[in-house]
Parts: structure tokens; C-alpha cells; sequence
């Protein structure tokens, strides 16, 4: 069995310093209203064979951002992961690995407000139904 527990501090991430080479100088930080997260995850590892190892397990994050503060450059909610993936030892020192995982992030209503150049306030607003991603790996391990 394997476990792990995580804090990230997205809050840190979230302070973007602009700087604008004008006359002026123009300089400040923007803040993207991140909030600190957690992980969770879960798994296990069974031997198949001398040769075959397979991997399983699932986790879950926090979300960085709260509904008010989700963009559409980067929407992000609470995530469930599930992953599973086969190692394969070609000999002692080489391994071949493959992997899938599925990120399942629900509903994500996105509201933003923003200013156009005629200060003009323009809404968008919308939401990503069922939200989801699916990633598929593969890497080699080489012990020298």
C-alpha cells in the first residue's frame, strides 16, 4: 500500500509581478486570489510477475481557486484522480513504464468581469459541464 498527504501553497503562485518598460515605469503585482491546497492520495503496487509490475490508485486536490475567482485561462476545481499503469523490467537495469490517468473535476460555473479599453465593464459567463482530462504515459527507467 502506498500513501502520501500534501500541502501546496498556491497562494504564493497566485502574486504575478507585472512590470511595463515605459516612461513611467509602470510596475506592480497582480494577484490571481489563489488559495493554499491539499492532495490526498491512495494506492497499491502488485508483483504479477518477476518481470511485471502493476500499479493502481487515486487521489484528490483541493481547488486553488474558489468559484468566484475560476478563469477560463485556468479553471481549476476540486479533482479526483484515478491512475493505473504496468512496469515492465526488461532486464536489471531498464524498465519500461506505461500509464493512464483520469482527472475528474465535475461542474465549473466561470463568471469573469472585465474592463474593455472604453472602461466599459464586459461579462462572461458559462460552465464547464462534467469537466474532465485523460492523460496516457509512457517512460523508460535506465539504472547506471
Amino acid at each position: 500500500m502506498l500513501a502520501s498527504a500534501n500541502w501546496q501553497q498556491w497562494s504564493k503562485f497566485g502574486d504575478v509581478y507585472v512590470q511595463l518598460d515605459t516612461d513611467d515605469q509602470l510596475e506592480t503585482t497582480l494577484n490571481a486570489g489563489y488559495d493554499d491546497t491539499w492532495h490526498l492520495s491512495v494506492g497499491s503496487q502488485y508483483q504479477a510477475t518477476d518481470k511485471l509490475l502493476w500499479n493502481l490508485g487515486v487521489a484528490y486536490d483541493s481547488s486553488a481557486v474558489s468559484d468566484s475567482n475560476r478563469s477560463w485561462a485556468l479553471p481549476m476545481q476540486d479533482a479526483w484522480r484515478l491512475g493505473t499503469g504496468l512496469t515492465y523490467a526488461l532486464d536489471q537495469q531498464t524498465d519500461l513504464n506505461f500509464s493512464y490517468a483520469l482527472v475528474w473535476m465535475g461542474d465549473m460555473p466561470v463568471s469573469q468581469t472585465r474592463a474593455r479599453p472604453e472602461s466599459d465593464p464586459a461579462q462572461v459567463s458559462g460552465n464547464f459541464d462534467n469537466a474532465w482530462i485523460q492523460a496516457i504515459s509512457s517512460s523508460m527507467t535506465w539504472r547506471f
